[in-house]
C-alpha cells in the first residue's frame, strides 16, 4: 500500500476510508463507518491527546494508526525537534558522566553536546536505511520510500521512550536494572509498532526482528562516533 498516496484509513482494520467524520455544524459532527469491519473509523478524533497519549503508551496500534496517518504528526516539526534534543540530553548527559573527571571546563561539555547531536541524527539516518536493507533481504521485495523526511521523522517517533530516562535524571532516581529495561523495552516496542503502522502487509515477526537489528546497528554507530570522537579525545 503506497503510504504516500494513501488518504485516511480504519484504525481497527487498517483499509481505506472515504473521511473519517461528517460534520453538519461548527461544533456537531458523526464518527463514519468503516464498509470493511463495519465500526467506527477513527474514534480518536473526538478524544484529547492526554487520553491518545495514554493509549500510544499501552503500545495500541490503533493509536499508532490515527497519530501516524490520519493525524500525520510528522507534519509538526516541534515533535521531532523536541524528541531529537530529549534523546541528545540523555546520551549526552551519560557521557558527561562518564568523562567527568576528565574534563570539566564548560566548552569542552559543550563540544560533546554537539557531538552527541551529530551522532544521534547520523543514527537514525542509518538506522532508517538498515530498517529498508533488512525488509529488502527478507522480503526480496522492493520496499516502497515515502519520502526521505517523512522515514526521518517516523523513525526518531520512536524515541519517545527517552522521555522516561530524562525523568529519572531530573529527579535523581537511582537507576536500577529494571528501570533501564522498562524504558529499553518502551523504545523498542515502540519502533516495532511505528513500523508496523506503516509496513501493514509485513508480517509482525519480520518487522520485529528487522526493528531490533536495525536499532542494535543504530547504536553500534553511535557507540563507535562516541569512542572515536569522545573517549579517545
Amino acid at each position: 500500500m503506497d503510504l504516500c498516496r494513501r488518504q485516511k484509513i480504519c484504525i481497527n482494520c487498517g483499509k481505506n476510508a472515504d473521511n473519517l467524520y461528517h460534520q453538519y455544524d461548527e461544533n456537531i459532527i458523526r464518527l463514519s463507518i468503516c464498509k470493511y469491519c463495519n465500526m467506527y473509523v477513527d474514534k480518536y478524533v473526538e478524544d484529547d491527546y492526554p487520553l491518545i497519549c495514554i493509549d500510544i503508551f499501552l503500545q495500541n496500534i490503533k493509536a499508532y494508526r490515527h497519530v501516524l496517518i490520519n493525524e500525520d504528526v510528522t507534519n509538526k516539526l516541534t515533535v521531532v525537534m523536541v524528541l531529537l534534543m530529549n534523546e541528545t540530553f540523555v546520551k549526552w548527559y551519560e557521557m558527561i558522566k562518564i568523562n567527568r573527571n576528565d574534563s570539566t571546563d564548560i566548552h569542552y561539555t559543550a563540544v560533546m553536546f554537539y557531538i552527541t547531536t551529530f551522532q544521534i541524527i547520523l543514527g537514525y539516518i542509518f538506522y532508517c536505511l538498515f530498517l529498508k536493507f533488512m525488509y529488502f533481504i527478507i522480503t526480496k521485495e522492493k520496499i516502497q520510500i515515502i519520502s526521505y523526511i517523512k522515514e526521518f521523522t517516523y523513525c526518531v517517533l520512536g524515541s519517545y521512550g527517552y522521555a522516561y530516562k530524562t525523568l529519572v535524571i531530573i529527579w535523581n532516581i537511582e537507576e536500577h536494572w529494571s528501570t533501564i529495561f522498562l524504558y529499553l523495552l518502551i523504545i523498542i516496542l515502540s519502533h516495532i509498532q511505528i513500523q508496523r503502522t506503516l509496513n501493514p502487509t509485513l508480517s509482525k515477526y519480520i518487522v520485529t526482528f528487522s526493528v531490533i537489528i536495525s536499532l542494535l546497528f543504530k547504536e553500534s554507530i553511535e557507540r563507535y562516533i562516541s569512542y572515536y570522537f569522545i573517549i579517545n579525545e
